[in-house]
């Protein structure tokens, strides 16, 4: 498949994606944020994680936000014994973030250049 053709086919996958994305509250977007950046975590660390970034939220209120990321298929739960489950991205969206090297690279090298700026920024 060519280039041209994969980025169609991520796009098509990205856009349901982004669409979910702002149609979500503070809340669910600071646990999807998190769970990007730390990949999984186990319930309480989530909770501690999200305090210690200055999100006030109880545990009965996080239990409902995670069964709603759930129901979106932004999220995944996974038991991995007995009282132990921890919570991250789905698959799918991991890889869709999965940007590959040379893309970032590519990426950073028109920055540089100032390809990737709006025409007013484009002196900088």
């Amino acid at each position: 498949m060519g280039k041209a053709n994969e980025d169609s086919v991520r796009d098509q996958k990205v856009d349901p994606l982004i669409k979910k994305h702002k149609e979500l509250d503070d809340i669910c977007r600071e646990i999807f944020f998190t769970l990007m950046a730390y990949k999984r975590l186990r319930f309480n660390q989530l909770h501690r994680t999200l305090k210690k970034f200055g999100t006030n939220i109880t545990k009965p209120t996080l239990i409902d936000h995670l069964k709603h990321l759930k129901k979106q298929k932004l999220i995944s739960r996974k038991r991995e014994g007995f009282q132990k489950v921890s919570y991250g991205l789905t698959d799918e969206i991991h890889s869709l973030l999965d940007v590959p090297e040379e893309d970032i690279k590519e990426w950073i090298e028109n920055l540089t250049e100032g390809k990737n700026l709006p025409d007013e920024f484009g002196h900088l």
